[in-house]
């Protein structure tokens, strides 16, 4: 790639994410703080450290995968509701545990 479509790459990027968070607050009350929320959790750890640090914590596998799940769905759809059919989706787990 020449250095100016390395550039156009770059600020794409940058201007999609910084223009993505705006979408949020547009989708659904809970949405922003559910970001943070995420966000702040996953900030500079490692993967596999935060499984660990689950599973320390009493926490069983399959509630883990069910909270990923529910993550990831959260940041495939950017928000809690599908991006098709205005449907929401609550995670698996009890509240209990996911708190």
């Amino acid at each position: 790639m020449t250095e100016k479509e390395r550039n156009y790459a770059y600020f794409l990027e940058k201007a999609s994410w910084a223009g993505a968070k705006m979408m949020f607050h547009q989708i659904s009350y809970e949405s922003p703080a559910l970001f943070l929320i995420f966000q702040a959790y996953f900030q500079e750890r490692d993967f596999l450290s935060l499984e660990e640090a689950a599973f320390s914590q009493g926490v069983s596998e399959e509630h883990y995968k069910q909270f990923i799940a529910y993550v990831s769905g959260f940041y495939g759809n950017m928000s809690n509701y599908h991006n098709f059919g205005d449907m929401k989706f609550v995670p698996e787990i009890s509240s209990e545990v996911f708190l």
